[in-house]
């Protein structure tokens, strides 16, 4: 009864009591930004030697004003531009987003699939001008998949735009539900 009393307690106080109710360690929230904090968060989380997850919180851009300012057009931004404040030529997210206007103006049967990328794949304009086949499917890149593979087997030529980085969601997608039917 004790022992039930107390987890009621601490479930009361603790929001992530889920976290420790599958066997893993909690620490957190830490201050990403406090680097001392964090790194005594991390030698605490290494010491325990079991599973454990650190809650960090950071800011995005913090420390560079144009960032703080205006997180979404500052989200990745090379070494150089950073010391100029502006990025200076055409990125690879300028050339794709002109090649899908020019794709999607020749043949009506283009469309493109992105999650939660719109403005990271420079798809925002697009999205504009082609609204009904610029699809953002949110946080759901296995689902991008999935549809496109969907639009194709009826004869639709889908394009999805996704950082490789969070391809890995899809990837099985990729392969039974894109590959192994054609």
């Amino acid at each position: 009864l004790l022992r039930r009393l107390k987890m009621g307690a601490k479930a009361a106080v603790t929001p992530f009591m889920l976290l420790e109710e599958l066997g893993l360690t909690y620490l957190g929230p830490v201050d990403g930004h406090d680097i001392p904090l964090l790194e005594e968060a991390l030698r605490r989380a290494s010491a325990l030697r079991r599973p454990v997850v650190v809650h960090v919180l950071t800011q995005k851009g913090k420390g560079y004003a144009p960032a703080e300012a205006d997180p979404v057009r500052y989200h990745g931004l090379a070494p150089a531009c950073a010391t100029v404040g502006e990025a200076s030529g055409e990125t690879f997210s300028d050339v794709f987003a002109g090649t899908m206007k020019e794709l999607l103006a020749a043949d009506p049967r283009v469309v493109v699939i992105t999650a939660a990328m719109l403005d990271g794949t420079g798809l925002t304009e697009v999205a504009s001008a082609f609204p009904h086949r610029v699809l953002d499917v949110g946080i759901a890149e296995s689902h991008a998949v999935t549809l496109a593979g969907g639009l194709a087997a009826g004869g639709l030529r889908p394009v999805v735009a996704v950082y490789s980085t969070f391809l890995q969601r899809g990837f099985d997608q990729i392969l039974h539900d894109v590959c192994l039917p054609g």
